[in-house]
């Protein structure tokens, strides 16, 4: 029978260093493209493989706070507040991408 594991994987809030990734690393040099990256949302899941409940967590652009959002219910958390042990999907976004204006 499959089982949702349930271990803990750490992962940055700010600054994930993504370039030990990139085959090529002069790409980057050339373009002046960054390889840090900050977190931006999240899904976390609480339950089991067969059900569960999912919860969005995302940091607003605007005001640079997060958000927890539970169904119909938006509540503001710290950012200490994050649950990184329900974590499902990350959603980051490259600095120098997340600095620009469009």
């Amino acid at each position: 029978m499959w089982k949702k594991l349930q271990t803990l994987i750490e992962f940055p809030i700010q600054n994930l260093d993504m370039q030990s990734f990139v085959a090529d690393q002069q790409f980057l040099k050339d373009n002046e493209i960054d390889s840090q990256y900050d977190l931006h949302g999240m899904i976390n899941h609480y339950g089991t493989l067969g059900f569960g409940h999912y919860i969005g967590v995302v940091k607003n652009h605007l005001d640079q706070k997060w958000y927890k959002y539970d169904d119909q219910k938006r509540t503001e958390i710290p950012q200490e507040g994050i649950q990184k042990e329900a974590a499902y999907i990350l959603f980051y976004i490259r600095k120098d991408i997340s600095t620009k204006s469009f």
